[in-house]
């Protein structure tokens, strides 16, 4: 594989695996970073909900695995020798850059071995690569690994998204709830002012027509002057006046 490729199948593997939205992805050529007086370019920056970032990295030579597998028997040894080697010194140049020291990136950068053969014969080669790699907080990751680790980035997405509903809809529910909790309060205040409108209103119905010199009795008493009105007291509510007052006299 052209080594000039390699980005771009990392890209393939990260955009067409991880998630719906690429642009969650920046490119080497378009996002360089800066760091003090160093402008470095990873080949992805994989965004994280908790807006921190983790880096891939594909730049390790493969010419050492052309000539591995291009070897006569007897000269696999010394060329797995040069491939281990060789992506050796690559995580220590990926160690020496920090990349997990740039703001918000998380602990630790992916090394992108794109090709699975070359992983597979390094880790067979030299067992400890792995640890050696990770005590400098770089991963090294081949197309399987990659596409596991995307899926996990693509599950924080998604955990992201939920999480963010889960969090409007308990805003919304706590809203909801301050608003019915206000309109039970108002309810209540209307309901007391209906038990005092009620109180009112039967005080002043008894003062109208209950009991000894009720407003209707003494009213239909000024009849008894021959005035001539042109209206009648509600037949109900003077039959209740008339009795309350003979109730009282009795």
């Amino acid at each position: 594989m052209c080594e000039r490729s390699q980005p771009v199948h990392v890209w393939k593997i990260a955009s067409g695996r991880c998630v719906e939205d690429c642009s969650r992805y920046e490119c080497e050529r378009l996002q360089p970073i800066q760091r003090f007086w160093q402008l470095i370019q990873p080949d992805i920056i994989i965004r994280f909900p908790d807006k921190r970032t983790v880096v891939i990295d594909s730049k390790v030579s493969l010419v050492h695995y052309e000539r591995l597998i291009n070897c006569h028997p007897e000269e696999v040894p010394a060329a797995t020798q040069a491939l281990t080697r060789s992506v050796k010194t690559h995580i220590d140049g990926l160690s020496s850059k920090s990349y997990h020291d740039v703001e918000g990136s998380l602990d630790f950068v992916f090394m992108f071995l794109p090709v699975e053969g070359a992983y597979i014969s390094v880790m067979q080669a030299d067992t400890s690569l792995w640890q050696y790699a990770y005590q400098k907080r770089v991963l090294l990751v081949s197309p399987t690994n990659l596409i596991a680790a995307m899926k996990l980035v693509s599950d924080f997405w998604q955990r992201d998204g939920i999480n963010k509903e889960a969090h409007l809809i308990a805003a919304r529910a706590g809203r909801l709830y301050d608003k019915m909790v206000s309109f039970v309060e108002h309810f209540e205040k209307i309901g007391a002012q209906l038990q005092r409108t009620e109180a009112t209103w039967q005080e002043a119905y008894r003062q109208l027509c209950k009991g000894k010199g009720n407003l209707i009795s003494q009213t239909e008493g000024i009849r008894e002057f021959r005035i001539k009105p042109t209206r009648s007291m509600p037949q109900a509510i003077l039959e209740q006046a008339t009795l309350e007052e003979l109730e009282d006299r009795d």
